[in-house]
């Protein structure tokens, strides 16, 4: 295939999504959101970008630095990736937001590619790709769940099971057109996809092991084949090992550090919490367009207390066809074929996935650690759209036979393509930007005037003491709110973000505790030069430790323009301690 048959559907997508997310109003200095999980996002990418990677961060943690050891994140190909950009957008947010929009072009692209290999008509596989491109899915990830935004190997994954399940896969063999390394090309392909998607987080690689092994057994198992099951072994052996290359750091850190239970606390009533519901997949999208329908869905959240990141997995109305679909193919279909194949990955999606699937047994006997088994429906979404076009194509290449009936099937495919899109975006996805801009504004400001009024390289301590990560909030103050001073900051060492269960949260948790002239002293002897103060972290407004701490500090403080910050500089009053 050439490559310029690329260029309309990246197009296209950029086209749509500038308008479905109205970009033209975007400032790229400024996050598409700047809230919850999308700031420890811009945290690692910040680190990265001034630290060389994101495990290490002295500005953070203080006074004993960040390390994200603890934390595992074999994310090294998204951080690869955030690393280029840094070289052309050296500005953390633009990186951010450069970073997801690229999601956009690379998941239309390998979808496109995928769905040329089964579909003949061009713009019924575009059709498909852009609907998988633009799932609820990927804008509600967002830039909080960025690396979970990026599913653009699913398809790759996809394709490399139905070679599995084909009577002749050849993946491993030996071939008499040797092309690299001595090996043919989907053998090459095929490692390089399970490299990648190893480097691209857990679940996606958990997943795609799991599909390997459900098409190697299956299929070993009706052609009484060796090879099959060990080429399904080899497949998820190159998968399983990149993920451990990619937590090397982690082993060799817990290794001379010891374990740390603290750190990420699971259980294994996540998988009941956090799997999918069948009714969330058929569901429409949050903040659908018609009002009646919207409501049909916030009835549903409210009536069973569901309203998690369950609410993400929906397909739309097409891959909701599509769904139900491969679930009738189990029935009436021919046990052979793609849709056959589909069908087998659907059902095993839904009994590995669903609130008291199998995924629910692993939790309970394996690992807790997978726990968010709703994030599989990105899969259920490819094989349901990739069914439904798949479909419309055998009717294009039965039916599209004269000019005519070709373009009533090219007039029927552009209006699935507009309903797919009304179905599966709304007003929601466009960012709030002039209040983020608003907010982010005043946080930048308060921070400048913090650094134009103490030394460089000062270190802040923040109040109330929050533990890292994963903490719930405290009062109006969300999770992880806190770095919002480090990502304002250029030179200034901030004590949030120290790993829980570790020596520096351990040493915060303690002298937080303390009486406040006791807390003064020892944060003094430990190098701080300021308090930063969120008082949405108070019930009274922050307005008690306030006026201790002015009472004790004797210093004007400084207030942001929206009163939510106070910074009250110690300087004075660490001459004085020293002097004593």
């Amino acid at each position: 295939m050439r490559k310029t048959s690329y260029i309309f559907p990246g197009l296209l997508t950029s086209l749509l999504l500038t308008y479905i997310m109205k970009l033209w109003h975007a400032d790229l200095s400024i996050p598409f959101n700047y809230q919850g999980d999308t700031l420890v996002t811009m945290a690692m990418i910040k680190g990265t970008i001034e630290n060389g990677w994101f495990l290490n961060n002295i500005n953070i943690g203080a006074p004993y630095g960040h390390q994200m050891f603890d934390y595992p994140i074999p994310n090294n190909l998204h951080f690869f990736i955030i690393k280029m950009i840094s070289f052309l957008f050296p500005n953390y947010r633009q990186t951010l937001n450069v970073f997801y929009l690229l999601t956009f072009l690379t998941t239309i692209l390998s979808s496109y590619f995928v769905m040329k290999k089964y579909i003949q008509s061009n713009f019924t596989a575009i059709t498909g790709s852009i609907l998988f491109t633009f799932l609820p899915y990927h804008f509600l990830r967002g830039e909080g769940h960025l690396f979970l935004a990026d599913y653009s190997l699913i398809p790759f994954i996809t394709l490399i099971v139905l070679w599995l399940f084909s009577e002749t896969p050849n993946i491993f063999e030996k071939s008499v057109q040797k092309r690299y390394f001595g090996l043919n090309k989907r053998t090459l392909f095929c490692i390089i996809i399970c490299i990648l998607v190893s480097s691209t987080g857990v679940y996606y690689a958990f997943f795609a092991c799991f599909f390997f092994a459900i098409a190697g057994i299956s299929t070993a198992i009706l052609y009484k084949s060796k090879k099959r099951f060990i080429t399904m072994t080899l497949l998820v052996t190159v998968t399983v090992l990149g993920l451990l290359v990619n937590l090397l750091p982690n082993f060799i850190y817990h290794l001379n550090h010891g374990q740390n239970a603290e750190a990420v606390s699971r259980g294994s009533v996540g998988a009941e919490i956090y799997g999918f519901k069948l009714t969330q997949l058929l569901l429409p999208a949050d903040n659908y367009r018609i009002a009646k329908i919207a409501e049909l869905k916030w009835k549903y959240i409210d009536h069973t207390l569901s309203n998690n990141e369950n609410t993400f997995s929906t397909l739309g109305a097409i891959g909701s066809l599509g769904f139900l679909t491969l679930i009738a193919i189990l029935f009436f279909r021919k046990k052979s074929g793609l849709l056959y194949y589909l069908s087998l990955l659907n059902i095993a999606a839904i009994l590995l996935a669903t609130i008291g699937g199998f995924g629910s047994l692993i939790s309970m006997f394996v690992t807790p650690d997978i726990r968010a088994y709703n994030r599989i429906s990105v899969f259920i979404a490819f094989f349901s759209l990739l069914t439904i076009f798949f479909l419309s194509d055998q009717l294009y290449k039965n039916f599209a036979i004269t000019r005519n009936t070709k373009l009533m099937y090219l007039g029927g495919m552009f209006i699935v393509l507009c309903f797919g899109l009304f179905d599966q975006t709304n007003q929601s996805y466009i960012p709030p930007y002039e209040i983020n801009k608003a907010e982010f504004n005043n946080d930048q400001k308060f921070v400048e005037s913090i650094e134009s009024n103490i030394p460089k390289n000062s270190k802040i301590f923040q109040l109330p003491y929050v533990a890292y990560p994963e903490s719930p909030g405290v009062n109006k103050m969300n999770d992880y709110e806190l770095f919002k001073g480090y990502l304002h900051s250029k030179n200034l060492q901030w004590s949030y973000g120290a790993m829980k269960g570790r020596e520096g949260d351990s040493w915060q948790k303690e002298v937080t505790s303390m009486p406040l002239e006791q807390f003064l002293s020892e944060i003094s002897k430990k190098g701080f030069n300021g308090i930063y103060i969120d008082r949405f972290g108070y019930a009274d407004g922050g307005v008690e430790i306030k006026n201790k701490l002015l009472a004790l500090l004797k210093s004007k403080p400084l207030e942001s323009d929206n009163k939510r910050l106070l910074f009250i500089n110690m300087e004075d009053y660490n001459k004085i301690t020293k002097g004593q």
